[in-house]
């Protein structure tokens, strides 16, 4: 998959739920699993990117990625980014939201985004980050 040109990342080693570890538990299961991939793939591509398992995070989850070398870090929170001031915590979209999922949340027409779910753009990350957003002058 990586030869191809895929991107490939990390979901750590047991898919525990991270919050109820220890710091230590936390950092052998991001580093284990990046280990593995690593041997896998060789140098095809580097593994900077995690998934956390059940979307479940926090800053000090991010900060253990961090300082496991990672760049990338994925909730599964439900919202559009609206910065890029927090890599490791970015939320993304599940297939199931996009245009043709099973449960759309917004549409795409005309180089525009179209919300038709309102907890979509109400989700707490995106009103938290929006003024952030706003304050650094860039547009959508």
């Amino acid at each position: 998959i990586v030869k191809r040109g895929h991107a490939v990342g990390v979901h750590t080693y047991s898919h525990p739920y991270l919050p109820a570890l220890s710091h230590e538990q936390v950092t052998w299961e991001v580093k284990e699993c990046r280990r593995i991939l690593e041997g896998i793939i060789k140098d095809l591509q580097p593994v900077d990117a995690i998934a956390y398992p059940y979307g479940q995070t926090a800053r000090a989850l991010a900060e253990v990625a961090r300082d496991a070398g990672f760049s990338f870090g994925f909730t599964i929170e439900p919202c559009f980014n609206r910065t890029l001031r927090e890599p490791l915590l970015f939320s993304k979209i599940d297939t199931n939201d996009a245009p043709l999922g099973k449960n759309p949340k917004f549409s795409i027409a005309d180089g525009m985004i179209k919300i038709m779910h309102p907890s979509f753009s109400n989700h707490r990350r995106t009103n938290i980050l929006e003024s952030e957003f706003m304050n650094q002058s860039h547009t959508l």
